[in-house]
């Protein structure tokens, strides 16, 4: 049998390793709380029972949330248009991969969503929960417009004063062709033709790229 002295000293043993443990497992929460409040998109961890269990700032700020104020999931899906993007979480629970809605209007902001289901390690695959991701991609979409509509601007541009240098070197050669004697000047002629056609297809071809970006076209 153990004497108390033995007695007292495994349970002081055992309560300092508690101890331990616990900080540990305090500084571990803590780094991994500040990590995910350094992301700069919203993060949250939801259970099966959809309780968020995490949140970061960045979730705060992109809702503009008081600091003192509940945050649900149903109030954020609400926010986010509701049933769209609570189809697309169990849609994504029930294949159990990775899921993503490029665009979700929010006020005058664009999003990009991101699901990604949280499984159990021990063989099964149970799913306990997910993780939600949202990105404010808003300047972003507003760059690539710009972008888009600069090319389409910039390509008509183009176009027009090319399609009078084809045009008007298609009626020199065929009206003053055979009154033009010198071979250097026949073949500067002809490469003046052969380029203004070249740049007008190269020029098509940034305005189907466009059309196609903004899916305009197949």
């Amino acid at each position: 049998k153990q004497s108390n002295e033995e007695i007292v000293k495994a349970k002081d043993s055992a309560e300092d390793l508690v101890r331990v443990r616990t900080k540990e497992l305090r500084e571990e929460k803590s780094r991994l709380l500040a990590s995910i409040n350094s992301l700069s998109f919203g993060f949250l961890v939801v259970d099966s029972q959809d309780r968020i269990l995490l949140k970061n700032k960045a979730i705060v700020d992109l809702f503009a949330f008081g600091d003192k104020e509940d945050v649900s999931l149903k109030r954020i899906l609400d926010l986010l248009g509701g049933s769209i993007l609570e189809a697309e979480i169990k849609a994504c629970l029930k294949g159990g991969g990775v899921c993503e809605m490029k665009e979700i209007v929010f006020e005058k902001k664009i999003l990009r969503a991101l699901v990604a289901p949280i499984t159990t390690d021990n063989g099964v695959g149970e799913k306990i929960g997910y993780v939600l991701l949202l990105e404010d991609i808003t300047e972003a979409k507003v760059m690539e417009r710009s972008r888009d509509e600069f090319f389409a601007v910039a390509s008509h541009e183009l176009r027009t004063p090319l399609t009078a240098i084809r045009g008007n070197s298609d009626m020199i050669m065929e009206s003053f062709g055979d009154k033009i004697t010198d071979p250097d000047m026949r073949e500067m002629l002809a490469d003046i033709n052969i380029s203004a056609v070249h740049l007008i297809q190269i020029v098509n071809d940034f305005l189907d790229t466009s059309r196609l970006e903004q899916r305009r076209i197949e």
